[in-house]
């Protein structure tokens, strides 16, 4: 587990990217079920090199994203992606709520492959306050 004091900015597996623009790439997890041959981040069970999996703490993460945000000045948009599948990370109904409370992420939008998603996850991510699912 990813927790304080690990700073989430400069590694590109975990925690938060800023390119320069309002959107934050927030990344949860390195974990994905699927071992897909085109996969670039070689992610998944069948993986041939993967030597760790990350997974960080939620209110970390949101805490980070909130001082990331503060420092731009402006409302962003959190997109939780990843090297791996944000369905996976097992807290991220509880991201999405964090992230939304911390009153300077305008949306949150989360990007996946679906694999693993079912209407009850769906049910919860919307009850968390997510405002989109990039498929």
């Amino acid at each position: 587990m990813v927790e304080k004091p690990l700073p989430l900015m400069g590694v590109i597996q975990f925690g938060v990217i800023d390119r320069g623009t309002n959107v934050l790439q927030v990344r949860p997890t390195t974990i994905c079920p699927l071992s897909c041959v085109f996969c670039s981040v070689d992610a998944g069970p069948g993986s041939r090199a993967r030597r760790a999996e990350y997974i960080v703490d939620p209110g970390w993460l949101a805490e980070w994203v909130e001082g990331v945000a503060q420092e731009k000045g402006v409302a962003v948009e959190a997109l939780i992606d990843g090297v791996g599948d944000p369905l996976a990370y097992p807290w991220l109904p509880t991201l999405v709520r964090l992230l939304k409370e911390t009153g300077v992420v305008a949306s949150v939008a989360a990007e996946t492959h679906g694999e693993t998603l079912t209407r009850e996850l769906v049910d919860r991510l919307e009850e968390a306050g997510l405002d989109r699912v990039n498929l």
